[in-house]
């Protein structure tokens, strides 16, 4: 069952969890990510930013953790499932596939449906989580793949727009 989120007065239909891309993954989402951009951007105080460096670091509702994974990999705890509380989690360092981030569990609650730890390995990464109370989700993830092609010596980008892959110089 979709939600219904509401940003600076306009409401936004957010897709449940496991609905397929044709019921508006697409369209509803991208609306919804650029309004809180937009709000962000008018109240730059309203993100907090936390710098993480050792491992592990309790996690905190609200809070977008710039994890630095060029050393060592970095675990962080996630607090009790509260309906409504979310975190930012982005690869800084750059080198999480080296050196995994590692979202661990409070108790018992699942991360995705699965009850394990979550493992971000996918170099500059940037998760979104998401609680609806008993277990946590990962609503929106962010990756930057760069090929080097051998051939020519060109770099390209592979990225998701509106759920197609593509790619660029």
């Amino acid at each position: 069952m979709s939600t219904v989120v509401t940003v600076a007065g306009i409401n936004y239909t957010i897709p449940a969890f496991g609905d397929s891309p044709s019921t508006g993954w697409g369209t509803n989402l991208s609306s919804f990510f650029i309004a809180v951009a937009a709000q962000i951007a008018a109240a730059p105080g309203l993100i907090q930013i936390t710098n993480v460096t050792t491992s592990p670091t309790t996690v905190v509702s609200g809070h977008t953790y710039l994890v630095d994974s060029t050393s060592i990999p970095i675990s962080l705890q996630l607090p009790t499932p509260v309906i409504n509380t979310y975190f930012i989690v982005k690869d800084k360092g750059f080198n999480a596939f080296t050196n995994n981030i590692t979202i661990l569990q409070a108790g018992t609650e699942k991360i995705d449906n699965v009850a394990s730890s979550f493992v971000i390995s996918n170099n500059g990464a940037c998760w979104i989580f998401m609680s609806n109370g008993t277990d946590w989700f990962s609503v929106a993830a962010s990756l930057d793949i760069r090929l080097k092609d051998q051939a020519d010596g060109n770099t390209y980008k592979l990225f998701m727009n509106n759920g197609n892959l593509q790619w660029s110089t």
